[in-house]
This record gives structure tokens, C-alpha cells and sequence, in this order.
């Protein structure tokens, strides 16, 4: 039998291996030292070498082995060795450049790099994409600066050109992007963008936005981009308006995780932000209500998914204030004169500037003694609004209004040309030629100075009235487009001022006109003439019959028929209608203090109706007749120089051509 090892030599046996075992750790570690122990000298004799031809490849690539030693010296990792990066070299061995392990960045930054690593390009960098960044394309190489300082690539001096330099200039980059590269490169004209280029470093920047190494697609939940992190963001800078926003109903519906609720950029734009003030900006005055708040309240998916309005916005548009934002003006108010911008709340939230309760004070930041009553009626309503009972039925009776008078004086100047030109036809080609009789052609006084000058007045005003009105209802019509761009931004202060200035001279004309037929001794005559009588409604149908061929002879009139009539009594009743809803549509503070605004939405809805009237009535019916009319053709120029011929009375006043010439024969 063996006997069992004494327990001292057990003891003994284990201090001699562990003896062993750690002499030979300090020798490999003495062994390493030594190695990692060479200076940056013993590289630069080699690496300092400028020659293009001192290369290696790798890959596909062919890597420049030069390192500058004043870069290098100057940069952040200058009191760092070589080896201390460039693990595996030996000196014993050449060449050493198969045994030099892949620089690791993470060796001493490694809480950075697992930040980059399940980033957007790290896991580009992952999958072995050639055109993912690493390390270096953001920092550089042997020339790596501290962030803050001036040079370093991913300063903020430097980082705009950096990013865009794979974002806009790298072709395999901008084919893999979702955007296009104008999209990117919009940044510089923006308001960030221009206050870096001018020396703000103040200004956001790429990494503001999108962060520096943890940068993710907008889709990412975690990306500083993402549609529920914007304000937040944001925020970083404009810290005031966030907290503003997030107690929003727009911020307030993105908390409940509403991706179609608003946020910063889709209001203000991703890279193209500008500022209000420009003429360019989305959150412009004459821009936020068609390009902002138009693009979702405007749609009718949107309002129908989430219960909302759909004629909030097109009865915001085709106000007044909707349309002279569309005409160009700045002053007049938006959808953020009223809603507020940043912290919208809904009308029955106390703080909002919608609430029954604020409305006189919010209105009355543009219209001075604003009261209660400005918020009676519909906000939004315009002139084509027929959601009440009153304004339904004024639409209604005046489109049949029009379509019956319009239709009935075409059809009636239709009927009209066609005879006149049958006759003069026959009186050409199968008449006798009839001697005309010796002197000089007798005509007779139809308007004199005094009315011709009234004439023309009304006449001028109405035609300066009706351009500038249908300039401010259809400010994108070609013709109002052309004028516009030919007189600049003045159009819209000019339009209202020559639209008043005409409407004062048509008030005074017809103020004067009534005093003519009061106090002048033609003027009553005029009056009494002008009179409708029974005859006139037997004359209307003679002269149908006689048109369509069913009598020989045509009516014969005195001093004033039925046409002439008819239009006369149109234009006093036009004109006190235009005028009166004119003066409560100009004066619109007293207007809706008095009555409200809802009797201003029905002043304006007939005011709109009765100009369609009054134009489409003066083109067919007054145009027609001292234009168009075949027997006065190319004009009747009574109202240049007051005559009419003794031919022309013969045929269109014979009863009063008699009348004359019976005073006359009297008179003798």
C-alpha cells in the first residue's frame, strides 16, 4: 500500500505552480508593454511620407498611409501613441500592416458607441453598407479636434457641410434617402440655416434636430423626429412656445397619440423653416390659412374621421377676410388673428380667444367698440353660406331672380336682333332708293349737359364698382391675376379706395338725380314720363308678337317705352339696395354693433346677388340697346352729344315725334 502525500508537500506543490503561473503573466505582460511601449517617432518615420504613391488597399479602396504629424499634433488624441489605437504592432516584424487590428473607437468610448450602434447608421454600418458613416467620416482621422473647438468636423461650425456632404453630394447616399436631396439642402435658405451660415452657432443644427450619434428615422418611436417627439425637440430652444403648445388641443390630441394632429413642422416646415415675417413662410399672414390650417381643416377625410366642421375653412375663404388674404392682403385677419397660434383651445375652454366670453375682446384687436353682438350669427359664414333659414331663401329667390330677368331680356334682345336685322335686309337689297330731301338733318335734344354728366358719372362709377367688387369675390382670376402683378402691392389698398371713392359718386349722383326730378322743371317731366302705365304691358306683348313674326306693325312709343322703363326703375331700386348693404358691408364696426353680425353676413349675401343683377342687366339689356342694336350700331351717341335724328325719333319715339311736331306747328 501507498502511503498518501504528506499534506506540507501538497502545500509546497501548489506554491511552486502559482509561482510559475505569475511569472509568466508578468513576462507576456512585460512582453506587451515592450511592444505597446513604441513611440510615435518610430511611425511617423514611415507614415510622414508624402508620396500619393504610399497606399494600401483595402477592400475595393486604396487608403493614403500618410498622417501628418502637425495634424496630428493639434489634435485631440495628440498626447495619445499610436499603438494605443492601432493594437497588433510589431516592430520585430515587416511589413506590420496584416497583423494591425481594425482601429475600435469603442475601446474608450464605448458608452458612445452603443448609442451610434442601434442608430440609423450604425446599423447602415452593421449591415456592411459602404456608404454608412462611422467614426471617422463624421470626425476625421488623425486630425480629430474636440467638438467645441472651431476645426473639428462635428463642430458646430462644420457639422452642416459634413452631413450635407453624404445627404446632398453623395449619390449612392441620396438614393437610399426617402428624401430628395432638395429636400435637405433647404436647411441653408432657411431661418436656421442662415443665421449659421452668418455666424449664430445659436441656430439649430443638423444635431439638434436629429441628434449626433442616436440619429433615427422619423418612423423610429425613439427618434428626436418622430412626429410625437417634435415639440419636444423643439423645445430645446423654444422652450416658451412648447409649453404653450403641449397644453394646446393640437398638443393636447398628439398626448392621446393622434398622429394627425398638428405639430411644429406641419406648420412650420422640416428644413425649410422661414420666418413669419417672410412673404415665403407656410405661418406667413397671407399664407396660414390656405397652406396651414386649410391642408387639414380644409380636408374632408380629416373632418369626417374625427367629427369636425367640413365648412369651417371654405366659409374662412370665401369671407371677406378669407378673400382679401387671397387678394394679398396682410392686415386683415387669419385663422390665427382669432384661434391664436401656438396655444389653440377649443371655444369652450374659458382661456380660448373662441370662447362666447372672449370674443368682443379678440374681435375687437382689429375692430375698435367691438361688443357681444359681433359674435351673433355664424363665425365662418359667407356669401354663399345657405346653412340658415333667411340667408337659404334670399339665395334662393335671387338666383331665380336672376335666371328669370336675364333670361327673359336675352330672349327678348335675341328675338329683337333677329327682326332688326330682317328688316334692314329688306330695306337694302329690295327697297327703292328714296331722295333725300334738301337742308340739314333735324335731330332733336334727348339729354342735355346737365343729364349727360349724371350719366356719365353713374355710368363710370357702377363700371369702376363692378371691377373692383368682382376683384375682392375672384382675387385668382386671370385678370385679376394681371393686375396684380402690374401694379404690385398696392392692388389691394387701391381696389378698396377706388371701390369707395366710386361708391361715394353713385350715392351723389343718385342723391342729386332725385333733386333734379324734384327741383328743375325737366326733372319732373322726366319723372312723369318715366312712370309705368298700362300701355307699357301692351306694348311688352306687342312688341313679342311683332319679334316673332305674329304682327306686321310694331308697337309705337312716346318718350320713354317699356325698355327704357324697365331699366330706369332697376337702377333706382339697384341702387338703393347696393347702397345701403354697401354702407353697413363699409362701415362694418357700427354695423355689427347695431344689428349684429349676422344682418351684416345677410347685407353682404344681397349685396353680392344684386351686383350679378345689376351687371348681367346692364351687359344684356343696356348694351344691347345703345351698342349692339342693329339700328344704332356701332353706338347710339345720345350720350356724347344729346341728339337723336328725326329718323331715329320717327322710328323709336313716334308718338313723341308727333307730339313735337304738333307744339311746333302751334307755335307758328
Amino acid at each position: 500500500m501507498s502511503k498518501d502525500p504528506h499534506p506540507s508537500r501538497i502545500f509546497t506543490l501548489l506554491l511552486v505552480m502559482l509561482f510559475f503561473l505569475f511569472s509568466g503573466l508578468a513576462l507576456a505582460q512585460d512582453e506587451d508593454e515592450e511592444v505597446m511601449e513604441v513611440d510615435n517617432e518610430t511611425c511617423l518615420d514611415c507614415h510622414n511620407d508624402p508620396d500619393p504613391d504610399f497606399t494600401m488597399e483595402k477592400g475595393d479602396k486604396e487608403i493614403w498611409l500618410h498622417v501628418d504629424p502637425e495634424k496630428y499634433e493639434a489634435s485631440v488624441h495628440s498626447e495619445e501613441l499610436c499603438v494605443s489605437c492601432h493594437v497588433g504592432f510589431d516592430p520585430e516584424e515587416e511589413p506590420h500592416l496584416p497583423e494591425i487590428k481594425p482601429v475600435d473607437c469603442a475601446e474608450c468610448h464605448d458608452d458612445v458607441t452603443e448609442v451610434f450602434d442601434v442608430s440609423e447608421h450604425g446599423r447602415a454600418l452593421a449591415k456592411g453598407d459602404p456608404n454608412a458613416p462611422n467614426c471617422v467620416t463624421c470626425h476625421g482621422t488623425h486630425d480629430i479636434m474636440y467638438i467645441d473647438e472651431g476645426e473639428s468636423m462635428a463642430s458646430r461650425n462644420h457639422e452642416v457641410e459634413t452631413c450635407l456632404s453624404c445627404h446632398v453630394d453623395n449619390e449612392d447616399v441620396k438614393s437610399k434617402m426617402t428624401h430628395d436631396d432638395i429636400f435637405i439642402s433647404d436647411y441653408q435658405s432657411s431661418v436656421h440655416g442662415r443665421l449659421h451660415a452668418e455666424g449664430d452657432m445659436e441656430a439649430a443644427i443638423c444635431s439638434d434636430c436629429h441628434g449626433a450619434h442616436s440619429t433615427m428615422k422619423a418612423s423610429n418611436p425613439n427618434s428626436r423626429v418622430n412626429k410625437f417627439n417634435i415639440a419636444e425637440t423643439c423645445g430645446h430652444c423654444h422652450d416658451e412656445v412648447k409649453d404653450e403648445f403641449v397644453e394646446s388641443i393640437h398638443g393636447q390630441a398628439l398626448a392621446k397619440g393622434i398622429e394627425d394632429a398638428a405639430t411644429c413642422t406641419d406648420c412650420h416646415g422640416e428644413h425649410e423653416i422661414l420666418e413669419p415675417d417672410n412673404e415665403k413662410s407656410r405661418v406667413a399672414a397671407q399664407n396660414v390659412s390656405e397652406q396651414v390650417c386649410g391642408s387639414c381643416h380644409g380636408s374632408l377625410e380629416l373632418n369626417r374621421k374625427y367629427g369636425l366642421a367640413s365648412d369651417r375653412f371654405s366659409g374662412f375663404n370665401d369671407s371677406y377676410h378669407g378673400l382679401a388674404i387671397r387678394f394679398g392682403n396682410v392686415e386683415v385677419a387669419n385663422c390665427a388673428s382669432c384661434h391664436g397660434i401656438h396655444d389653440i383651445l377649443p371655444s369652450e375652454n374659458p382661456a380660448s380667444m373662441i370662447n362666447p366670453a372672449n370674443l368682443a375682446e379678440t374681435c375687437g384687436s382689429c375692430h375698435p367698440g367691438a361688443n357681444e353682438n359681433f359674435a351673433s350669427g355664424s363665425i365662418h359664414s359667407n356669401t354663399s353660406t345657405t346653412d340658415t333659414p333667411l340667408a337659404f331663401w334670399i339665395t334662393t329667390i335671387y338666383i331665380g331672380l336672376i335666371v328669370t330677368t336675364i333670361g327673359f331680356m336675352f330672349t327678348h334682345n335675341i328675338l329683337d336682333y333677329y327682326r332688326k336685322l330682317k328688316n334692314q335686309y329688306k330695306e337694302r337689297y329690295f327697297k327703292p332708293v328714296v331722295a333725300q330731301t334738301a337742308g340739314e338733318p333735324k335731330s332733336y335734344m334727348r339729354m342735355t349737359p346737365n343729364e349727360r354728366i349724371q350719366h356719365f358719372l353713374l355710368a363710370g362709377s357702377f363700371i369702376m364698382l363692378t371691377i373692383t367688387g368682382f376683384m375682392l369675390k375672384f382675387p385668382e382670376a386671370w385678370w385679376v391675376s394681371v393686375l396684380r402683378e402690374g401694379l404690385g402691392e398696392w392692388t389691394f389698398g387701391m381696389r378698396n379706395s377706388i371701390h369707395r371713392i366710386s361708391a361715394v359718386i353713385m350715392i351723389g349722383v343718385s342723391l342729386y338725380h332725385v333733386y333734379y326730378l324734384i327741383f328743375t322743371k325737366r326733372g319732373r317731366k322726366i319723372f312723369t314720363d318715366m312712370l309705368p302705365i298700362m300701355k307699357d304691358v301692351r306694348d311688352l306683348f306687342g312688341m313679342f308678337s311683332y319679334n316673332a313674326g305674329f304682327a306686321k306693325d310694331h308697337p309705337k312709343f312716346h318718350r320713354f317705352n317699356y325698355i327704357e322703363k324697365l331699366e330706369y326703375w332697376a337702377v333706382i331700386w339697384g341702387t338703393i339696395v347696393m347702397s345701403l348693404t354697401g354702407l353697413m358691408l363699409w362701415f362694418e364696426n357700427h354695423s355689427m354693433s347695431w344689428f349684429g353680425k349676422y344682418t351684416l353676413d345677410i347685407s353682404e349675401l344681397i349685396h353680392y346677388y344684386e351686383a350679378w343683377l345689376a351687371f348681367l342687366a346692364i351687359v344684356v339689356w343696356h348694351f344691347y340697346y345703345v351698342i349692339f342694336n342693329p339700328d344704332v350700331y356701332p353706338m347710339n351717341f345720345s350720350w356724347l352729344n344729346g341728339k337723336v335724328s328725326e329718323r331715329e325719333m320717327a322710328k323709336e319715339h313716334p308718338l313723341e315725334l308727333e307730339e313735337i311736331k304738333k307744339e311746333e306747328a302751334g307755335n307758328k
